[in-house]
């Protein structure tokens, strides 16, 4: 037998993935109006939506950041909830969330400037709104995942600097007085926006055989296998295209560990590696 080696390599791997969640709550938000509204600033305990009382109409600006959530992974799921402290006519609402344009700042925003600059009326926003959901009395609300709501995440996900999140908005702004008040991130209870992502598989360990031998009729090597991957050796006996032949299993050892392979010899010449399956 001539015993020849080749470079052990990971040429695949199929590595279960398990999907995490994880709950956010705003890193700023703020309330805009066309109008002078008490109270209604980047500091308050609620946003308001709707119309109030004078007649100005109300919009809440909120944003989340995703630096928690590891870049890769893949968004699932998103859904937002939301706590109505006060709903002045008792009506049962409809709000949308529309995805913001431009960036903003929580100190500064107004109805018509991002606090930076000029910008669309009431905020530069989508034409269509991600997400949907009816409010009513005090309690929680929440607007459940849609396949915009996973998009605008997984957008800012890849791209965190496209991420001036969203404006939460009352679907008819028409009747004087019938407003709501929300609690803003201000306040313990804050929006929540739970996110269920499907976080990056690992890298592949890098796998060196080391010390190939013949020793008591066997060929003979090394390598050092990492913790959290499963190895199998494998050898052909032809650099041809074809299956390789696994003989030896070598399950998840927790923590790196040495191991030595062993192959009875043959006739024939034999070409070995080291995947991870």
């Amino acid at each position: 037998m001539k015993p020849l080696i080749g470079l052990a390599c990971a040429l695949f791997v199929c590595h279960l993935a398990y999907a995490d969640t994880i709950a956010l709550t705003p890193t700023a938000d703020t309330t805009i109006s066309d109008g002078s509204i008490n109270s209604a600033d980047g500091n308050a305990a609620t946003y308001i939506t709707g119309r109030v009382a004078n007649g100005s109409r109300a919009r809440a600006l909120l944003r989340f950041s995703f630096q928690d959530i590891p870049a890769g992974s893949v968004v699932n799921s998103v859904s937002l909830t939301v706590n109505v402290e006060r709903n002045h006519f008792g009506s049962s609402p409809a709000h949308e969330l529309y995805r913001l344009l431009a960036d903003w700042s929580e100190s500064s925003a107004t109805w018509t400037s991002s606090g930076f600059a000029p910008w669309t009326a009431g905020g530069s926003a989508a034409s269509a709104p991600d997400a949907n959901a009816t409010l009513g009395n005090p309690g929680s609300y929440t607007f459940g995942s849609t396949t915009a709501l996973v998009a605008a995440v997984q957008g800012w996900l890849t791209n965190s600097s496209s991420n001036f999140g969203w404006v939460l908005r009352y679907t008819n702004e028409t009747v004087i007085g019938d407003a709501l008040r929300i609690a803003s991130g201000n306040s313990g209870g804050a929006p929540s926006l739970v996110v269920d992502y499907t976080p990056p598989p690992p890298p592949p360990p890098t796998i060196n055989i080391a010390n190939p031998r013949v020793a008591d009729g066997k060929f003979i090597f090394d390598f050092v296998a990492e913790g959290g991957f499963s190895y199998v050796a494998q050898y052909k006996e032809a650099l041809q295209p074809g299956n390789w032949t696994d003989f030896a299993w070598y399950p998840d050892p927790t923590v790196s560990t040495p191991i030595t392979v062993e192959d009875p010899l043959t006739e024939t010449t034999r070409f070995y590696r080291v995947i991870v399956p």
